[in-house]
């Protein structure tokens, strides 16, 4: 499921591409060594690099979490769904990111997420947080693909008219 959230992501950047919104974008980053293997960068590497017209260099991570119910709730006050708390979202945001680069989540549910959770985005120093809404299942779904290309023009967008 979230390689088809990147690869849909990847689509969008390319739309956003055609529509001069950015230069260019890369699955790897250029600065990773050649002996980096796959597994190394999938795990420690954002999933996108974009480089914007004015310089502005952005890294998007995809996050394709989804609502998974509990096999057991210990307090009836408690969520009968798994949230993702602070450590949780704090390590897997824990990537090699760009000292300078503008860094953006896009993530399916952001509601899946505890205070402690969307405290940890804002300590990762993400930018913007992009929420999807729904689960990818389907790389060519074009109705995902048109609202990702959508919310990724808009954002890139704002990020366009920041200064480097």
């Amino acid at each position: 499921m979230g390689t088809c959230l990147e690869w849909i992501v990847g689509r969008g950047l390319s739309n956003a591409k055609s529509l001069g919104i950015l230069s260019q974008f890369e699955r790897e980053r250029d600065d990773l060594p050649e002996e980096t293997s796959k597994e190394r960068r999938v795990n420690h590497y954002p999933d996108w690099w974009v480089k914007l017209y004015n310089g502005i260099e952005a890294e998007i991570e995809c996050k394709a979490w989804t609502v998974r119910p509990k096999k057991y709730v210990r307090n009836p006050l408690d969520s009968t769904f798994w949230m993702y708390d602070h450590d949780t979202v704090y390590e897997s945001l824990a990537k090699n990111w760009l000292p300078n680069s503008k860094r953006i989540l896009v993530i399916t549910c952001v509601d899946l997420f505890t205070d402690g959770g969307k405290r940890a985005i804002k300590e990762r120093e993400i930018s913007e947080v992009l929420e999807t809404l729904f689960v990818a299942r389907d790389p060519d779904d074009h109705e995902k693909i048109r609202a990702v290309t959508r919310d990724l023009i808009e954002t890139l967008g704002r990020l366009k008219g920041a200064k480097t």
